[in-house]
């Protein structure tokens, strides 16, 4: 059986119409993204954009392998080593990695290339990968997450704030889906603060390309 969600059955169907909006909503987030690069003049909004079009083909593929999951030959092929979960968890570390690229100012070539065979490595051969995938994306997005409050902190602006306020929401998400052996229900309550959370970081971009450069930007320089 290759494993997609650990949550409870009956939440199985509601399970992919979430992942049809995260899909849209990271979608979205990655054009505006671009449209941000062109406005602002700045490229880190081209790695912004990167990462979240690698984290909605990571939801896309799990709404079509979800859709799919009944055909019997295709559930042959793929079961042997649950590909479908491992190219999602890969996609959507690969996605908090640029995210973490970007933040650090990482412009050396080799320690990018360290860090991406580490991902792979985890993803690969890792034991208990449900539990470990979200360990290892909430210690990404704290990270993150930190770096962005202390960027509010310094800018006290609208924009700094729906940032930091969107990624505290993706980060506790991750919480309550490692902890899911406590409760099935937490998958459902980590499922909602994902989805919160992207749809605010869409906010603060469609004020960006609406109301041009803003005062603070996503990150420090």
């Amino acid at each position: 059986m290759v494993v997609l969600t650990t949550g409870p059955q009956w939440f199985g169907g509601y399970d992919i119409l979430f992942n049809i909006v995260f899909a849209i909503v990271t979608l979205f987030i990655a054009g505006l993204s671009y449209k941000a690069k062109h406005l602002t003049k700045e490229k880190k909004y081209s790695y912004f954009g990167l990462s979240f079009l690698l984290a909605g083909l990571a939801f896309l593929l799990f709404v079509i392998f979800s859709l799919f999951q009944n055909n019997q030959f295709l559930l042959n092929i793929l079961a042997t080593f649950d590909f479908v979960f491992f190219l999602h968890m890969f996609l959507i570390l690969l996605s908090y990695l640029i995210l973490s690229i970007i933040i650090l100012k990482i412009t050396n070539k080799n320690v990018m290339a360290l860090l991406l065979i580490l991902i792979l490595l985890f993803v690969l051969f890792s034991f208990q990968y449900f539990v470990k995938f979200h360990i290892i994306s909430f210690v990404l997005l704290a990270f993150l997450t930190y770096q962005f409050y202390k960027n509010y902190q310094k800018k006290r602006n609208i924009n700094t704030k729906f940032v930091f306020v969107s990624f505290f929401l993706l980060t506790s998400s991750h919480i309550f889906f490692a902890a899911i052996r406590a409760s099935q229900a937490l998958y459902i309550a980590g499922e909602v603060l994902q989805l919160l959370g992207y749809i605010l970081l869409f906010l603060m971009l469609m004020r960006l390309v609406t109301h041009g450069r803003p005062k603070g930007k996503i990150r420090n320089n």
